[in-house]
């Protein structure tokens, strides 16, 4: 028989207690439905269920550790990030965009293991264009965060201007001569032309020069850098690791004229 409820023309009138207390069964029942579902949400262990059904979709390492420094002599750090086509489009090794959170949990990790209070961050974002983030200092974790962004592709553009970036690369750590300067590059070295790559690579006036290689680079350059560490599609916080562990290598392999000119007398 259908319920006064469900049905617009009842056969028979509900009696008028019956009628106020209808309406509140099914909110008891909704409420304690409600209830039950909070309380096993909350026994759920949702890291083991995977990416899509986890509420929490970063699985970068929070932290990174880095070796102390040798010399004590201030530290810039330039990460050169590639965001073509090719490396950001889903056939790419950065199809998720990655690469800009992992920089900056590389950038807390400076900030954390200082060489010097006078350390510095700072980046080269290039497609066809290359636009800089001035080295700050390591402490300004706000301001790294809020600069190191990518720019939209209709000022960047989509293309891969790998001379125009290392160029920018090169001015920006002629500035900071004082400074052991590392450059980490992150890249799949595609596009322009191979010799000007070459040489604008050649003269680059950084202490050290690693390259984390996104997807399927061109290796012809790899001679020109101190390390190169590969990965054809970068899982959560792959690119991270490899900008740590590029780091720690400068650390450990000082510029031999900082290295003697820090090292005190009689040592």
């Amino acid at each position: 028989m259908p319920s006064a409820l469900n049905s617009p023309t009842p056969t028979r009138p509900t009696p008028r207690a019956q009628r106020r207390r209808l309406p509140a069964a099914p909110f008891l029942i909704g409420a304690l439905i409600a209830a039950l579902l909070l309380s096993a949400a909350s026994r759920i262990d949702w890291s083991s269920l995977g990416d899509s059904l986890s509420p929490f979709q970063d699985d970068s390492p929070e932290t990174l550790a880095l070796p102390g420094c040798a010399t004590g002599r201030p530290e810039v750090t330039i990460a050169v990030l590639d965001v073509s086509s090719s490396v950001i489009d889903s056939g790419g090794a950065d199809p998720h965009g990655r690469s800009f959170d992992e920089t900056r949990l590389l950038a807390k990790a400076l900030n954390q293991a200082p060489c010097s209070r006078d350390d510095r961050f700072g980046a080269v974002i290039f497609a066809n264009q290359a636009v800089e983030m001035p080295p700050t200092l390591v402490s300004s974790q706000s301001v790294i965060g809020r600069n190191l962004v990518r720019p939209p592709e209709s000022e960047i553009g989509s293309g891969t201007e790998l001379v125009r970036a290392f160029d920018l690369a090169h001015q920006v750590a002629g500035r900071h001569a004082e400074a052991d300067v590392t450059v980490l590059v992150l890249s799949d070295m595609q596009g322009d032309d191979p010799h000007e790559v070459d040489r604008q690579l050649s003269a680059m006036t950084a202490s050290h020069l690693h390259l984390i290689a996104l997807g399927h680079h061109d290796d012809r350059y790899d001679r020109l850098f101190d390390t190169v560490t590969e990965l054809d599609q970068a899982d959560e916080g792959a690119i991270a690791v490899a900008l740590a562990e590029a780091v720690a290598s400068s650390r450990r392999n000082p510029p031999s004229s900082a290295s003697a000119s820090d090292t005190p007398a009689g040592a």
